[in-house]
């Protein structure tokens, strides 16, 4: 019987699991596309309506950047530690979860989470919000450094989110291993 809910748990997790990987992914396809802008505007001869104009592009991407922070799987967000039903980020960018990271137990000694505390996912090393607004303050105020400074925070984002993907890809092979063991053990049983 402990197989058979083991078995479940790990599918149940793999589900979360598989919709932060994905959430996460969007979340380094927003980034690349704020670094190209980026590159783009830095030179000296980028005119301030075009700045203008990748400023508002940025803004969209920060709204999608917020989307994407706020991901949850069936109203339990994903991002939010164990505060499943509050929205992790408020428009502002600002946690408003907890910093506890839920976990499911998927074996009788093994245990793999479920969530976590967004404020580590985005914004440990670098506050990803912060960045994104930065750079639409510096290409509003037509400010080749300052849009070159956010050059290299959205380099750390990338990295920082490739972590966690790398985290989240090693609770998915402990779930599907955990199956794997689980679903042996009943048929042995």
């Amino acid at each position: 019987e402990d197989q058979d809910v083991y078995q479940t748990n790990s599918q149940y997790a793999q589900g979360f699991l598989d919709i932060m990987d994905n959430a996460l992914a969007s979340a380094q396809d927003i980034i690349v596309r704020a670094r190209e802008i980026a590159v783009a505007m830095a030179g000296d001869t980028v005119t301030a309506g075009t700045r203008s104009s990748a400023a508002t592009e940025v803004t969209e991407l920060y709204t999608q950047m917020l989307d994407v922070a706020n991901t949850d799987l069936s109203g339990r967000y994903v991002f939010a530690g164990s505060m499943y039903t509050t929205q992790p980020f408020n428009n502002a960018g600002v946690y408003q979860g907890d910093n506890n990271t839920p976990a499911t137990k998927v074996g009788d000694n093994q245990w793999v989470q479920t969530g976590y505390d967004g404020s580590q996912v985005f914004a440990s090393t670098v506050d990803i919000f912060v960045t994104l607004n930065n750079l639409i303050t510096g290409l509003q105020a037509n400010n080749s450094a300052a849009i070159s400074t956010a050059l290299g925070d959205l380099d750390l984002s990338t990295t920082q989110l490739s972590t966690w993907r790398s985290t989240i890809g090693s609770e998915t092979n402990s779930a599907e291993d955990a199956q794997a063991v689980a679903e042996n053990i009943s048929q042995v049983l």
